[in-house]
């Protein structure tokens, strides 16, 4: 059982393709997605029903690193989106 595994494994060292495909190729992947992704300054806005949604939840919220607004109309948020661009989205409870 070892040999097999010696003979497998030096297969596939010997085989570059399987080595970029194992090593290189996630590398290259994680550090494209970190380029996307990792380094951004963007603090997302969310508007809440402060009076619809429970206390703590609204603490939880607010303690997160994003700017929170208070919509009083939950009813209308579908178009509260639709005309307000800096507002990335709205949390209800109903």
């Amino acid at each position: 059982m070892i040999h097999l595994a010696k003979r497998v494994f030096r297969q596939t060292i010997n085989d570059k393709r399987s080595v970029m495909m194992i090593l290189v190729a996630p590398l290259l992947i994680l550090t494209l997605v970190y380029f996307l992704l990792g380094d951004s300054d963007y603090v997302p806005t969310v508007g809440i029903n402060k009076n619809a949604i429970p206390d703590s939840l609204v603490t939880a919220l607010e303690e997160q690193d994003l700017n929170v607004i208070d919509i009083n109309d939950a009813q209308q948020a579908k178009e509260y989106l639709k005309n307000h661009n800096d507002v990335d989205a709205i949390f209800t409870l109903s």
